[in-house]
């Protein structure tokens, strides 16, 4: 079957929502290959941090919801300047908080951090966020692929019903 290249554009101009989803879903890989790529390129060298604070804080969601939850500041050092890094742990319980921080600082005197070499106050604790998700990218691909075959049967669907063209 010929298709005419002009009335498919303007089915494609009738339906924008289809071929917004068809065009978006053809970007999703390259965005997930990009954010692969951007991860690979960032140098995660691995330091000791000294735990040298710890402090209650309380977040009031309603006068009858609160919650408390300690902030432990983690000092280190990293092109010969010295940085911090915050978590926090919340406690689910009021009873205990000084238990718990009597064990935080015996547990993560010291811990090992991660920072990236071009920008040293960017950190993590965690060594698994200094590797590349290939998960994530496998899951734009698909589903990228997956919106764009979608948006495109659409587009076909409009095309066919406005102009009858067949398959």
């Amino acid at each position: 079957m010929k298709v005419d290249y002009r009335q498919l554009l303007k089915a494609a101009t009738l339906s924008p929502r289809q071929s917004l989803m068809f065009i978006f879903g053809l970007a999703m890989p390259f965005i997930g290959l990009n954010q692969y790529w951007t991860q690979t390129l960032i140098d995660w060298r691995g330091t000791q941090g000294k735990l040298i604070d710890i402090t209650v804080h309380e977040r009031k969601f309603s006068d009858k919801e609160q919650i408390n939850y300690l902030v432990l500041v983690h000092e280190y050092s990293a092109n010969n300047k010295t940085f911090q890094a915050n978590s926090e742990e919340v406690q689910y319980s009021n009873s205990g908080i000084d238990a718990r921080m009597e064990t935080l600082r015996a547990e993560k005197k010291t811990i090992t951090i991660f920072y990236d070499a071009d920008n040293p106050s960017h950190f993590t604790f965690y060594k698994n966020e200094t590797k590349p998700d290939f998960a994530f990218l496998i899951t734009m691909v698909l589903t990228g692929l997956m919106i764009a075959v979608t948006g495109y049967w659409l587009v076909k669907v409009r095309y066919k019903h406005y102009y009858g063209g067949a398959s």
